[in-house]
């Protein structure tokens, strides 16, 4: 577990923050990125999502501290089922009851067929878990204390590429 960890911590560090100084302005239209003018605080309702549906980052945009949220999608909370199908949510009347289902559904009976769903179908998730993250990455931009202006943090869309950039002094900092 632990050389996972390590894993997709080097592939975030080499493939998420791509620092550099300097690079050409992006020439498409401002309805396919997301910008901020300013860093996230919050994860859920200002950092910017980046990821695959199997591996994910999510970044702040901080000048002197940059944060990484990392998910990955086998990281849930709870335990492994080991073959006990109703505590990984599976409802033993499911199989019984589907035929009725069916049946009030063709017939009409939505409210009934509603009512058996939910007594006689949906199993319970409340043993199984939620998905979790792994943790945070956070990176300490040295030298990187001092006044800075002209921030921008920017997911583009249409490249799925997350944007740090700002000015300290003369000399503009951007990373990938």
């Amino acid at each position: 577990m632990k050389r996972i960890l390590k894993i997709i911590i080097a592939i975030t560090i080499f493939s998420l923050f791509n620092y550099s100084c300097t690079r050409e302005e992006m020439t498409q239209p401002d309805n396919n990125r997301l910008w901020y003018t300013y860093p996230a605080k919050y994860w859920n309702s200002q950092a910017l999502h980046l990821g695959n549906g199997y591996f994910g980052a999510s970044f702040f945009g901080g000048v002197e501290e940059e944060v990484f949220a990392l998910s990955e999608k086998s990281m849930w909370t709870g335990s492994p089922a080991n073959g006990d199908w109703e505590k990984a949510g599976v409802n033993p009347n499911a199989k019984t009851s589907l035929p009725l289902i069916r049946d009030a559904i063709i017939n009409g009976r939505t409210q009934a067929a509603d009512s058996l769903v939910s007594l006689n179908f949906l199993g319970s998730s409340e043993l199984f878990g939620n998905f979790t993250s792994i943790g945070d990455l956070t990176i300490k931009v040295l030298n990187q204390d001092t006044i800075w202006d002209n921030y921008t943090r920017t997911l583009d869309l249409d490249n799925s590429l997350g944007i740090v950039k700002y000015k300290i002094d003369n000399t503009k900092f951007e990373r990938e």
